[in-house]
């Protein structure tokens, strides 16, 4: 049986631990503030974490502006920035795989596909010729691109991404899977992940740090019995460490700073010169006996 002093460390490991804490709804807003607009449709208007600073906050020197970065569910991360991203990048296979199928449609004894205006054009098109668009992969290829080109939505990302895998043969869903999970196990810099938390309609979920927005602070309320329609509702708080490894990072995005890839590529080439220079055979230690 536990005693008083097991239990008690238990919580405060369990404290230390989560990522969120409550808050009371006489309490001042303050910096890792968790926002909910329940109206709000948009996905980086459903919910935001507060950033604006404390210091600013209690010495009123923002104005009565407060500054938020959205969280959302990780799938929608996955559909809305992740997928796309993923189907860019194998957008080049895709264009060639297009153009070699109706080159075998047509048969096209050399195997050459059509030109790169004739495809573009194929493109451009809402429908394909009747004879192009009974071919099941043609039609599914043909609307990929038109969606990744932006004339038009057919399904969401991740339905093109999981067709992608299979055109292209990349281990078809499972492959698509642990391209995934590669991406969210290695999140870029400008993307946190927030576990669950109780006051947001989903589970997973990550904050995207690079899209700061300024709302009014009389927009927020703190109690549900004064939501507005256009009010958004404090749910809670991230815990101390959360929110200060939130901020650093946000502090990182918008301080670190880029190199041309001329300047990559010099260095590297730079480099690979002084490699050429070094011996080739293991030097020989010593004197012969």
């Amino acid at each position: 049986m536990e005693t008083s002093r097991e239990l008690a460390e238990k919580r405060e490991a369990e404290r230390l631990a989560s990522a969120t804490e409550d808050v009371l709804p006489d309490e001042p807003l303050q910096q890792g503030d968790v926002i909910l607009w329940p109206h709000a449709s948009g996905f980086l208007e459903t919910s935001g974490i507060v950033v604006t600073a404390d210091c600013d906050l209690a010495r009123a020197k923002h104005w009565g502006r407060i500054s938020v970065v959205p969280v959302f569910a990780v799938h929608t991360y996955v559909e809305e920035l992740l997928a796309p991203k993923i189907l860019t990048k194998h957008q080049p296979r895709l264009m060639q795989h297009f153009g070699k199928a109706i080159g075998n449609l047509l048969a096209n004894q050399s195997g050459e596909a059509p030109s790169l205006d004739a495809l573009e054009q194929l493109l451009g098109a809402a429908h394909l010729p009747v004879s192009l668009a009974a071919d099941g992969q043609i039609s599914a290829i043909h609307q990929i691109l038109r969606q990744l080109g932006g004339w038009q939505k057919y399904e969401s990302n991740l339905e093109c991404l999981s067709s992608t895998f299979a055109i292209l043969n990349l281990g078809g869903n499972e492959g698509m899977q642990n391209n995934i999970r590669s991406a969210l196990v290695t999140l870029p810099g400008d993307v946190m992940p927030i576990p669950h938390f109780s006051g947001l309609p989903f589970d997973v979920s990550v904050a995207w740090l690079r899209v700061v927005r300024e709302i009014p602070e009389k927009g927020i309320v703190r109690k549900m019995s004064d939501m507005a329609a256009a009010s958004g509702i404090r749910v809670g708080r991230l815990s101390p460490v959360v929110r200060y490894r939130l901020t650093q990072m946000l502090a990182q995005v918008f301080s670190d700073i880029g190199l041309p890839e001329h300047h990559e590529r010099l260095v590297k080439d730079q480099i690979n010169g002084y490699i050429s220079t070094l011996p080739k055979q293991p030097a020989k230690v010593g004197r012969s006996p």
